[in-house]
């Protein structure tokens, strides 16, 4: 797990311990959702597709793939379904809040705030 942030010992294991509960908890959700989709069909054939699609949405209206500043407007609330776009926001978040970045322009620029942490 390279480039986590390390300020100071004890808010690297913090950290670690935060991305560690994200991750299982997505785990969990992930795991809930091959549950529903056995419930819905014992097919192995159906509830394959239908977990096929499931993580496909969501993966498309997170960000991973697509990104979400060129998503149509109609189908941009979409993300707020997926349960991808929580997960992606609190690992974001964990890793960059109060984080500054080096800016290249005048600090009166209003281009330097793009390299805030929390603009991110």
């Amino acid at each position: 797990m390279t480039g986590l942030r390390h300020e100071s010992s004890g808010f690297v294991f913090e950290s670690l311990i935060r991305f560690s509960y994200v991750m299982i908890l997505m785990q969990f959700i992930i795991v809930s959702v091959v549950w529903v989709c056995i419930a819905v069909s014992r097919n192995y054939e159906i509830a394959s597709q239908i977990g096929n699609v499931i993580i496909g949405f969501c993966s498309l209206s997170t960000g991973f793939l697509v990104n979400n500043h060129t998503t149509p407007i109609y189908i941009d609330w979409l993300k707020y379904l997926s349960f991808f776009e929580y997960g992606n926001q609190m690992l974001l978040y964990i890793q960059f809040d109060g984080v500054n970045f080096n800016c290249p322009f005048p600090a009166d620029d209003p281009a330097c705030e793009q390299y805030d942490g929390n603009h991110v």
